[in-house]
């Protein structure tokens, strides 16, 4: 029985051993590598356009974006703001309340929220990046109102109290001291 088991052991080397079998052995091994780097390439393109990896690298950036640089930039034009808050005169708070969100939708413009307007840049702040989120788009809306509506009325305390919300909301992304 060992001597039938040995011969059969040795006719199977003998067959594998044979040069039709190294060949297609090897040509195996070839297209099995191949297969491997497409595949993890396929994968490597997947993970690239999936949304999950790119919110996340968006959240990571978030904290790792330079502030200081933009704080010189946005304090000029927030005293234009405040200068025109301090003013008499419906017109002169509305103008506030549409430079101050002109100035926001600028810092996460260059902070490089997406979106193709104030709106969908909005709408892709991340709650844990900036509290205040629903109080900021209340004053957007209120933005868009006047800015859509003439007829609009608007309270020099209703105006302060948006531009609070916005002054808060550039503290907290750096765009202001």
């Amino acid at each position: 029985m060992d001597l039938l088991l040995a011969d059969l052991v040795k006719q199977a080397t003998n067959i594998i051993k044979s040069p039709f079998w190294l060949e297609f052995f090897s040509v195996l091994k070839i297209l099995a590598f191949i297969s491997s780097i497409i595949l993890i390439i396929g994968i490597i393109i997947l993970i690239i356009k999936s949304q999950a990896v790119s919110e996340r690298l968006e959240d990571i950036s978030f904290f790792l974006r330079p502030k200081r640089s933009l704080k010189n930039r946005f304090t000029k034009q927030w005293q234009k703001v405040r200068n025109l808050l301090s003013e008499e005169g419906e017109s002169h708070w509305k103008l506030a309340v549409i430079e101050a969100d002109k100035i926001f939708d600028n810092l996460i413009k260059e902070i490089g929220y997406a979106g193709e307007n104030a709106d969908e840049r909005l709408n892709n702040i991340k709650e844990f990046q900036l509290t205040a989120i629903d109080q900021l788009k209340q004053a957007h809306q209120v933005r868009n109102d006047i800015v859509k509506n003439t007829e609009m009325h608007i309270t020099k305390e209703e105006a302060e109290n948006i531009i609070l919300v916005y002054e808060s909301a550039l503290k907290d992304l750096g765009g202001l001291d």
